[in-house]
């Protein structure tokens, strides 16, 4: 089947070569816009959309493809870690204080090459699936009560949101193609944005046991990212058009006249993603009047990818979609805004789309210098009232030419909340009155957070600076205080007023080597003299956690009277074989075990961090050598403990961690 579909398009190309007009004057001479950091304008009609996408897949073509806290106040249960208080985000395991929903998806690596044969009958290890598990306490311990198939084979469970209207419990489900794993890998290239899927399942869970599909959409584009709030589920998708027979990299003027024509051909309708509601028929996602491009486009620039925002409304199922076209590098998301954001190298932009009052609207584009780093990305941004806030970074190879340099920038520029008002800069550190550098000499970012009018970031080389910025006055933004220990944090939690946690490594202070994992309390309430209150490592160089780079890895409870529960998965790389020098600072110990690692924070007049214990899971000694872990995720109820693994769950209870029932 594919190597006749291979001919076809052979055939295809080899007909339009007869009436070809093989001048190189006939041929559009077409440029990619890849502008990011300017204003956006909206589509003046539907050939401006048209030419625009054209344009985009010609230029593309030419080029050929570049394929080379859980809970901060006191609450009964632990709940998905948010970087916005009120926006909620998608996840992989969902609890409603009774049930747990874990995500199982097919292991494409076992079953990829039979899945995706001609002649294959699916399978039930080929559909990605729902676990319902009850929740049972005082032993803890999970019952399986129900396991929901998804309706077609091939397909992911990108994760769930959990939420209740009008008196029923409901399940949203957001799903992909699995084909878009890979997409990170090539994010830059456009081809790669080609046929997928992106699909929104709303079950109704008053009976968790029966899972009930009530409302279904599918939307043409690889799955971005998601966030909730309320009623609303925003869907932030990625697409480029399909072109059969579309020569990538074309060498003479007959397969460029070629494409053109292939191109020219296409509706607008083949331009646009399709959007199927409950099975029925296709329509475009949205009308090209609702699509924004950057100001400055020629007639002879475009884009052969666009970025949606979809908005589905869970109570009325009303979908609005708007698009933009270009390149996005992620989403930071308030509970007004969307803004994506993009990087270049030497400056990022930010487009801020309000969704307030049920509609999504462009207000305006920012622009500061610098990119945003290498991870956690979007906790460099932050909304607080009328302001907006970026720390960003700027690479400059040193004049030794041995290393890189950084120069790390905080701006905060006024916040457009309405149709006209502009990202003005009201403040930049440093600056001619606080010249003091963010960060020594060859020091890069690797944590930041952000919480009202105080800002904290992590830079490290070989120890680890806490900065504590009091950014009270917008126009007047100060480093404030200032701590150096060993190590660093690659993820900062705010515990309260007074108090941050910080995950991430210990290293060796003289290479700046990482070792084993750090778990570290600040108390913050001077600004002007944080410290650190206690800290736990857990294993030896080459010991790693999750939650370092993903925020939904780690929970918290708290307790009451300052006392709070923390629970981290980490892989412990603790062992050496006996001929190598443990003083070496290079070496790399072996996998040692994996599991979930409990700690007890106070942050009261006596504050401190202990570890209370840990729920280990898999060992070398018992055979597992390579440690494969698939979102690792826990909940704390009570005295409960689950934690949950390649949707298989592990239950105990925290004075009692002898005692664990599962994988189940």
């Amino acid at each position: 089947m594919k190597t006749l579909g291979g001919l076809t398009i052979l055939i295809g190309a080899a007909l339009l070569t007869g009436c070809i007009d093989k001048d190189n004057d006939s041929l559009r001479k077409v440029k990619q816009q890849n502008a990011k950091a300017e204003p956006l304008k909206l589509v003046s009609s539907e050939a401006e959309y048209g030419r625009y996408i054209r344009n985009g897949l010609l230029s593309s073509a030419y080029n050929g493809p570049l394929v080379e806290i859980a809970h901060d106040s006191e609450g009964a249960y632990s709940e998905t870690n948010l970087q916005v208080a009120g926006v909620d985000e998608l996840d992989s395991v969902k609890y409603d204080g009774d049930y747990l929903y874990l995500a199982k998806n097919p292991d494409r690596f076992i079953h990829w090459e039979d899945a995706h044969s001609d002649d294959h009958e699916p399978q039930d290890e080929d559909f990605a699936k729902i676990r319902v598990m009850k929740t049972f306490h005082n032993p803890a311990k999970t019952e399986q009560v129900g396991e929901h198939l998804l309706s077609e084979a091939g397909i992911d469970i990108n994760g769930f949101y959990i939420s209740e209207f009008n008196d029923n419990a409901f399940l949203t489900v957001l799903t992909s193609d699995d084909e878009s794993y890979w997409i990170q890998n090539y994010w830059k290239n456009p081809w790669v944005w080609g046929k997928g899927r992106t699909g929104l399942h709303l079950l109704r869970a008053n009976q968790p046991s029966q899972l009930d599909e009530i409302f279904k959409i599918e939307i043409e584009g690889h799955f971005l990212d998601s966030r909730r709030i309320e009623n609303n589920v925003y869907l932030v998708t990625r697409y480029t058009p399909e072109v059969d027979g579309l020569i990538y990299y074309p060498k003479t003027l007959v397969e460029k006249s070629t494409n053109q024509q292939l191109v020219d051909k296409m509706s607008i309708n083949d331009l646009i993603p399709q959007l199927v509601v409950n099975g029925g028929a296709a329509k475009p996602l949205f009308d090209t009047e609702d699509c924004y491009i950057p100001q400055s486009t020629k007639s002879d620039e475009g884009n052969a990818s666009i970025v949606t925002i979809t908005r589905v409304d869970l109570i009325t199922q009303e979908i609005q979609s708007s698009c933009m076209g270009g390149n996005t590098d992620g989403i930071y998301v308030s509970q007004t805004g969307i803004y994506h954001y993009a990087s270049d190298g030497e400056n990022t932009g930010f487009h801020k789309f309000s969704i307030t009052n049920n509609d999504i609207q462009y207000l305006d584009t920012g622009l500061v210098a610098g990119d945003l780093g290498l991870q956690n990305f979007s906790f460099r941004l932050d909304e607080f009232e009328d302001s907006f806030r970026v720390l960003s970074t700027k690479r400059v190879w040193n004049e030794n030419q041995t290393g890189w340099d950084f120069e790390h920038q905080l701006t905060i520029l006024s916040n457009p909340t309405v149709s006209g008002e502009t990202f003005n800069v009201l403040g930049v550190l440093p600056n001619d009155d606080n010249p003091s550098a963010i960060g020594k000499p060859g020091e890069d970012i690797y944590g930041v957070r952000y919480s009202g009018n105080r800002a904290f970031a992590i830079t490290f080389e070989r120890v680890d600076p806490l900065y504590v910025f009091d950014l009270s006055d917008d126009n007047d933004p100060k480093i404030q205080g200032e701590l150096e220990v060993d190590g660093f944090s690659q993820q900062l939690h705010i515990l309260n007023e007074d108090f941050i946690l910080g995950v991430g490594h210990e290293a060796d202070s003289e290479f700046g080597i990482p070792l084993g994992v750090k778990v570290e309390l600040f108390d913050v309430s001077n600004l002007n003299s944080p410290q650190s209150v206690g800290k736990e490592v857990i294993g030896q160089r080459g010991s790693s956690t999750s939650a370092s780079h993903d925020h939904h890895a780690f929970s918290l409870l708290n307790m009451g009277n300052g006392n709070i529960r923390l629970a981290l998965p980490i892989a412990r790389n603790d062992s050496l074989p006996e001929d190598i020098d443990e003083n070496n600072p290079f070496q790399r110990y072996y996998f040692t075990d994996f599991g979930l690692f409990l700690f007890n924070i106070n942050t009261g007049e006596n504050a401190f961090l202990q570890k209370h214990g840990e729920v280990i899971t898999a060992k070398a000694e018992d055979g597992s050598n390579y440690l494969y872990s698939d979102r690792p995720r826990s909940v704390l109820h009570g005295d409960s403990v689950f934690f949950t693994d390649n949707a298989q769950v592990w239950s105990t209870e925290w004075n009692n961690l002898d005692l664990v029932e599962g994988p189940q």
